[in-house]
């Protein structure tokens, strides 16, 4: 019997709480998907779920009168949105089984049957359960050792749960780098199926491709993903057919899967899968309906030129202090060393350092200063600060507040 540490119960007393609530006769509730799985790989949970025998209307009731709020937004398809005292969202499920789908959209029934609600399910290790001691329940019978032995497996046919809804061709390539040990081969049937079924990627909207491109993206090595997407000709159907992304061994892209970059490499992965393009990114910025805070960054990043930039003159690098934050000065510095390849060099390693405390540093003088010694007047009080902004940066920031005043630089 298989039993994992439910990792994500202990620190949460009103978590535990709820699962007991929802299993009182004569209902009965379990955890489901990515929080079963990821205790059983001993992974940290992100997401905790619940599935239940109770009908959504009785799921409401039954929290409503114990004072837990509730969310109804999935309420049609069977879901209830439990918010724990510390902001926590929980989604309870009615067991269902699709009666009618239409490439993204299902038509549901609710049963009480778990081994049906598992069938309609995407891949074997996302159909787990499991109570509240950490006991695993596997209606398929394939799910934990999948998830054990590192195969992601669609549930049943692959063509049939792809016609159910597309979305799943996208998430089958984003549970690949996370889930797949390297010395298994690829299913070739699921590949098959992805490549028939890549022109209904058209179908889904930019908002979802966008989510689970930047989730594939957010991951520190997703290049052999992205190469099977472009072999199966997934990538043209979620990527703007203009945009053709160099995946080759000495890409940028390439360059930085040997980059150590613990920070979130979401933004450089992106940028380097387009390229650089100022048109690539207009495209992807309309067809993945990108935030306007992501846009805006890559742009950015392209105004910078972390490629070309002469990251090795002091001078540059103290104006680049100077414009950015941490975050962009990290990302142009990935960007420039895997590109010149000086991925974890000292010079790299320096380059960070001087970054991160570039965090502290604080300009010394404000409009207070000046008015202090007599200048009052508003645009000369402007033209004072830059000026003495600029002999501060150009000082490596070493001038204090007293040698600005003197203003003899």
């Amino acid at each position: 019997m298989i039993r994992p540490t439910l990792s994500f119960l202990t620190p949460y007393p009103a978590l535990k709480q709820l699962y007991t609530l929802l299993n009182e006769p004569p209902f009965s509730t379990r955890f489901v998907g990515g929080c079963v799985r990821d205790s059983l790989l001993n992974r940290e949970v992100t997401d905790v779920d619940m599935a239940t025998t109770a009908l959504p209307t009785a799921v409401l009731e039954r929290l409503q009168n114990h004072g837990i709020k509730t969310l109804k937004h999935g309420l049609e398809h069977g879901t209830v949105t439990a918010v724990l005292e510390n902001k926590q969202p929980i989604e309870i499920t009615t067991l269902r089984k699709d009666i009618k789908t239409d490439g993204r959209h299902a038509v549901v029934a609710f049963t009480e049957e778990w081994a049906v609600d598992a069938a309609r399910r995407d891949f074997t290790m996302n159909a787990l359960y499991a109570d509240d001691t950490g006991k695993i329940y596997d209606p398929l019978g394939t799910g934990i050792t999948d998830a054990q032995q590192g195969i992601v497996r669609f549930i049943g046919d692959p063509e049939a749960r792809i016609k159910e809804d597309a979305l799943r061709i996208l998430r089958y390539f984003r549970f690949l780098p996370v889930y797949h040990h390297g010395e298994n081969p690829v299913e070739e049937d699921a590949l098959t199926a992805c490549e028939k079924l890549a022109p209904m990627i058209a179908r889904l909207s930019g908002e979802r491709i966008q989510q689970e491109m930047l989730k594939l993206l957010a991951m520190p090595r997703p290049l052999p993903a992205l190469r099977l997407m472009q072999q199966t000709g997934v990538l043209d159907y979620v990527l703007d057919k203009a945009v053709v992304p160099d995946l080759s061994d000495t890409s940028l892209l390439a360059k930085l899967q040997k980059t150590a970059h613990p920070h979130s490499p979401m933004m450089v992965h992106l940028w380097a899968l387009l390229g650089g393009s100022e048109q690539a990114i207009e495209r992807i910025t309309r067809r993945w309906k990108l935030p306007r805070s992501l846009s805006r960054y890559l742009y950015v990043l392209y105004d910078t030129y972390p490629l070309e930039i002469a990251l090795q003159d002091a001078p540059t690098r103290w104006r680049l202090m100077d414009a950015h934050d941490y975050t962009t000065l990290y990302d142009i510095i990935t960007l420039y060393c895997a590109a010149h390849t000086l991925g974890d060099t000292p010079l790299h390693k320096t380059l960070l350092e001087e970054a991160f405390n570039s965090r502290l540093l604080k300009f010394p003088l404000s409009g207070k200063d000046l008015k202090a010694i007599g200048i009052t007047e508003g645009i000369a009080i402007g033209e004072a600060l830059r000026a003495a902004r600029q002999a501060w940066v150009e000082s490596g920031f070493t001038l204090g507040r007293e040698a600005l005043l003197e203003g003899d630089y």
